[in-house]
Order: C-alpha cells, then structure tokens, then sequence
C-alpha cells in the first residue's frame, strides 16, 4: 500500500472506529502529542480543544459516546485530498455526520477536517487534527483548501 492510500486508510479509520465506539483503537491512530480541535458551527455550537491522546480519547468516548446511546452514528467522510511530503502529509476531508434511530436518520453537523499526520513505521498517525464545522469562524492558521 503506496502512502496516500495509508493516509486515506487512516481517515476512514479514524470514522469507522468511532462510529462503533472503538475508542481505544480510535486512539491509537493519534500520536500521543496530538491536539485534536473542533471549532463551532451554526448547528453546533460547542468548541473544544484536546490535547495528546488519552484527552483526545476521553473527549471523543464522551462526545459520540453520548451520541451512540441515542442509536447509530455515522460519520461520512468524503474528497479527501492528500499531500505527503516525505515522512509527513496533510490532508483535507468533508464529513457529515448522521444519527440514525429506527425511525430514520438526522443531520447532526457537517464540515471539513484540516489534519498532519507523521509516519512512524508502517502506519500514518494523526497529529494535528482541526474539524471546521460548516458556518465556524475560520481560523488564521487553517487552511480550508489546499493548495492547488
């Protein structure tokens, strides 16, 4: 598997594992450094910041925990776009998320993931991850679409 491909494994991962509540395993797909953000958006209006793994595990088990009593999460993730540079890349990603109960599903939030990640050995780890839900405030320092 060609890097990209480990990358774009890691992003679905990174879905997979939390819709079913894996989050030990969610974990271990972030440096233990990593800084996991979440900036508000119009249909949530709630930030947070996370720092190193066990934070970012904590939080999330928290968050879609809470989520996944109600019924099924999904977590949609679609175009992403890849940049590796060596032992580094960066990616973009648009995600929708779901909630889905036996009576249908509902639209919890929307956006798109800035995220680094660092290959150390086989695998792609993330290291810097920031959701930008859809109508958030865009930060200086994020880019909301890579470069051409």
């Amino acid at each position: 598997m060609n890097d990209y491909e480990s990358v774009r494994r890691t992003i679905s991962l990174y879905s997979q594992l939390m819709d079913q509540g894996r989050f030990d395993e969610f974990g271990e797909l972030f440096t233990e450094d990593a800084v996991s953000t979440s900036i508000a958006g119009t249909v949530n209006p709630v930030s947070w910041t996370a720092h190193g793994r066990a934070d970012i595990v904590a939080n999330t088990r928290n968050i879609v925990g809470k989520l996944l009593e109600q019924g099924d999460v999904i977590h949609l993730a679609a175009n992403p776009v890849i940049d590796v540079d060596g032992s580094t890349a960066k990616a973009w990603w648009d995600v929708v998320v779901l909630q889905i109960t036996p009576t249908g599903f509902t639209p919890l939030r929307s956006g798109r993931y800035q995220a680094r990640f660092v290959k150390l050995g086989d695998r792609w780890l993330v290291s810097y991850r920031t959701l930008l839900q859809c109508g958030g405030t865009v930060p200086k320092d994020f880019e909301c679409v890579p470069p051409v």
